[in-house]
């Protein structure tokens, strides 16, 4: 349908024509003849990596929020995390069913996006070991949120400052058993997360106040945690709130065997294969 507007140009299409404005020109042009098809093997594959995205934004959708810098007009942390995350090298392919079940496989996936420099870390067996100077902690039953939350801005001036808030967040991958006609795995994920401000006096010791993380100083005075059952682990740094609030760029750390799996060229051809028969098996 084409539409005249009240300053006399004309937008839309008519017949084998689309009128568009060129240069404060109205300018028709024909239809394309060819139309990229929909359902070629790159369009389904690329479907096929969001879903897990999305299923993994369910699962993080809390420790997510406000980590994404420079949203503006309709972006949210939701479109944010796609967008940064259709980029990433990993891609993870669900089958029909699975998705359908709401599976979610846990991986290295970008977990906030901003200008602050980036923390820098890695695992070392199932231990996240960060670039974070707590030197002169001791980490025992005595230690209080106040000792860290205080001397992470004055050991590490550069990077942070009172008021930042720190978030450490561990995602767990399991499977479940479906009681179905064949039965299969299902695999999903949970996600833990806790969230302190820097400079703040609070005397909550940090084992209660985070008590499903595991803390420890390396030799070189750096901050390590883990937490039981984890297979993806990440710090994240945030300053303000909201739309205004900046961030650092940060990766899931992960380990996780199941990605050998749901990654490889068979399972991609397999799910691209499940959404092909979807009808006949409805």
């Amino acid at each position: 349908m084409a539409i005249v507007k009240p300053d006399g140009s004309i937008s839309g299409a008519m017949d084998d024509g689309v009128f568009r404005s060129y240069d404060g020109v109205t300018v028709l042009s024909s239809k394309p003849d060819v139309v990229r098809n929909p359902r070629s093997e790159s369009q389904q594959t690329n479907r096929l990596k969001l879903r897990n995205i999305i299923s993994m934004y369910s699962c993080m959708k809390t420790a997510l929020k406000d980590n994404f810098q420079g949203k503006s007009g309709c972006q949210s942390d939701y479109t944010r995390f796609q967008s940064c995350n259709m980029t990433v090298k990993t891609a993870v392919y669900l089958t029909y069913d699975e998705n359908l079940n709401h599976a979610c496989v846990v991986a290295p996936y970008v977990v906030s996006f901003g200008t602050l420099p980036t923390i820098e870390y890695h695992l070392e067996d199932d231990w996240l070991v960060t670039d974070i100077d707590v030197n002169g902690m001791v980490v025992d039953e005595c230690a209080t949120m106040s000792d860290l939350s205080e001397l992470i801005p004055l050991r590490n001036p550069d990077f942070f400052r009172r008021g930042d808030r720190v978030g450490l967040m561990v995602c767990c991958q399991k499977t479940l058993r479906k009681a179905v006609p064949g039965g299969y795995d299902l695999p999903v994920a949970s996600c833990i997360y806790r969230e302190f401000e820097l400079g703040v006096k609070d005397q909550t010791p940090v084992s209660q106040y985070m008590p499903d993380f595991e803390f420890r100083i390396n030799e070189d005075n750096k901050l390590c945690f883990r937490s039981q059952g984890a297979c993806g682990l990440a710090v994240v740094r945030k300053r303000g709130e909201g739309r205004k609030a900046f961030s650092s760029v940060q990766t899931l750390a992960v380990n996780n065997p199941m990605l050998e799996k749901y990654t490889s060229d068979e399972q991609r051809q397999l799910a691209i294969a499940s959404y092909v028969n979807k009808k006949s098996r409805k």
